[in-house]
C-alpha cells in the first residue's frame, strides 16, 4: 500500500530564502526513490557541517564548496597521519566581487559581481555537481584544470556557463599563487592583498596593488591571473 502526503502552500505564503529552496527541491524530486537527491540538495543548501561528527550546522557557502573540499581533504589526511599534495596546499582566496553560490549571484548586481559556481541548469543532479566540484578543486596544475573543463564539455555540454568558467579561473589563480609562494590572495575594495607563506604582505611602493574599478568582474579575474603569472 502506498502512502501520500500533500503539501499545499498558497503562492503568496511560500517562504523565501532556504525554505523556498527546500520546497522547490521537494517539487523537483517527487518520484519514488528520490530521497537521496533531496538529501544531497539539502546538503548543498545548509552546508555539510561537521561531516566527521554529529553536528550538521556548517555553512559551505561561506568559503565555497571547492575550497571546503580541499580543506576537508587536508584535515582528514592530517588526522590519519598521511602526507598528501594537500599539505602543500593551494593559495586560499577571498574576492569581494565574486559570488560563490547561485542564490547570491542572482540576488546581487551582476554588472559588478562575478559568479563562481556550477549552475543547476548546467549540471542538474546535486551528486554530479558535487563530483564536478571535487574534480576541479583536486586539480594541481593548469593542464589538469583544462582536462577537467574538457570532461565537463563531454559529459554536460560544450557550452560551459560563465560562472563555471570563472570557477576554473579562480582555481588557476590559486595554483599559480601557490607556485609563487603565496598563502592567501584577497581582493577587498579593489585592493589586492597577497600574503606570503611567512605571513608578510606584498606591497608596491608601500601600497597594495589595485584592480581597475571600471573593468567587468570577469576581466578582473583575468587581471588577477596575469598578476599571479608575472610575479
Amino acid at each position: 500500500m502506498k502512502a501520500y502526503a500533500y503539501l499545499m502552500l498558497p503562492r503568496d505564503l511560500i517562504p523565501a530564502g532556504d525554505s523556498r529552496k527546500r520546497v522547490a527541491a521537494m517539487q523537483q524530486y517527487s518520484n519514488l526513490g528520490a530521497g537521496f537527491r533531496i538529501a544531497m540538495r539539502d546538503l548543498e543548501i545548509r552546508g555539510a557541517g561537521n561531516i566527521l561528527g554529529t553536528q550538521q550546522s556548517g555553512h559551505i557557502v561561506t568559503v565555497g564548496l571547492e575550497l571546503y573540499c580541499t580543506l576537508l581533504k587536508r584535515a582528514i589526511a592530517r588526522t590519519k597521519g598521511e602526507s598528501t599534495a594537500a599539505d602543500v596546499g593551494l593559495a586560499a582566496y577571498s574576492f569581494d566581487f565574486v559570488a560563490l553560490c547561485e542564490a547570491d549571484y542572482i540576488s546581487r548586481d551582476r554588472r559588478i559581481v562575478a559568479g563562481a559556481f556550477l549552475p543547476e541548469a548546467y549540471i542538474e543532479h546535486p551528486s554530479q555537481r558535487i563530483r564536478a566540484y571535487r574534480m576541479l578543486c583536486s586539480a594541481g596544475d593548469s593542464a589538469e584544470v583544462e582536462r577537467v573543463l574538457a570532461g565537463w564539455r563531454d559529459f554536460h555540454g560544450s557550452q560551459i556557463p560563465q560562472p563555471a568558467l570563472n570557477l576554473a579561473v579562480i582555481q588557476r589563480i590559486r595554483i599559480k599563487a601557490a607556485e609563487k609562494g603565496l598563502r592567501h590572495v584577497e581582493v577587498q575594495d579593489e585592493r589586492v592583498k597577497m600574503k606570503r607563506r611567512d605571513g608578510e604582505f606584498i606591497q608596491i611602493l608601500g601600497k597594495f596593488p589595485r584592480l581597475n574599478l571600471f573593468k567587468t568582474p570577469e576581466e578582473r579575474l583575468e587581471i588577477l591571473e596575469r598578476m599571479m603569472e608575472s610575479m
